[in-house]
């Protein structure tokens, strides 16, 4: 004889549906979050850094990218934490914000590029806390990515004064060239700036950062 059950019988126990978005966020943004015991999908960066401005002896140096993590994450105990991304640089010269997912990782931003030296901006540096509630799952896809340098302002080629592409995606950093300001700007996330020239001096800013979260499953 089979006695047929429930093995949720007061409905779906679970505390998100499968594949629900926690956290979506951008530039700036803090979210306070709950994650339960299961599985996630995380996908962040940290800002990128603006590009320095020319002066007498050198172009701007080029911004660094922001560190980035693609993957899953395993959370073992119940947590509430506040998770921000990384702002937007305001001007020339400056990182941006780092992307904090509190008591877990910190994805630091891109360093600003030189002002007048052609030094580069180093990328941002991925911190991962060693913690007893969650664990990465080293079985599954990911990318765990310190930011990349920009491009040097005193050596000519076709990329000096670069800002560097984003760790995560590989695109959107700022173009070396004319086209002030904006036309040197990086145009996708965790991207940095380029540098300033001559005759058109002021350096691109970088772009914002991000933090994506998903819960997957049990």
């Amino acid at each position: 004889m089979v006695i047929r059950c429930s093995l949720y019988p007061l409905g779906n126990l679970l505390p998100y549906n499968r594949e629900q978005v926690v956290c979506n966020i951008a530039n700036g943004e803090t979210v306070n979050i709950i994650l339960y015991p299961g599985l996630y999908y995380i996908r962040g960066q940290g800002a990128g850094g603006s590009g320095g401005n020319c002066g007498y002896s050198a172009t701007g140096g080029g911004g660094g990218s922001g560190a980035a993590f693609d993957g899953y994450v395993r959370v073992l105990k119940k947590k509430i934490i506040t998770v921000t991304a990384g702002n937007a640089p305001t001007k020339n010269s400056i990182a941006g914000g780092n992307t904090v997912i509190e008591n877990m990782m910190t994805l630091n931003s891109g360093q600003g590029g030189g002002n007048g030296t052609g030094q580069p901006g180093a990328g941002g540096l991925i911190d991962i806390l060693e913690q007893d509630w969650f664990n990465i799952v080293d079985t599954m896809p990911h990318a765990i990515l310190n930011g990349r340098p920009g491009n040097n302002g005193v050596v000519t080629g076709a990329d000096y004064s670069a800002g560097a592409n984003s760790a995560l995606t590989g695109t959107g950093g700022g173009k070396a060239g004319g086209g002030g300001q904006s036309g040197r700007s990086a145009t996708a996330p965790g991207a940095g700036g380029a540098g300033g020239i001559q005759f058109d001096t002021i350096g691109g800013l970088g772009f914002y950062g991000e933090c994506f979260i998903k819960y997957v499953s049990p």
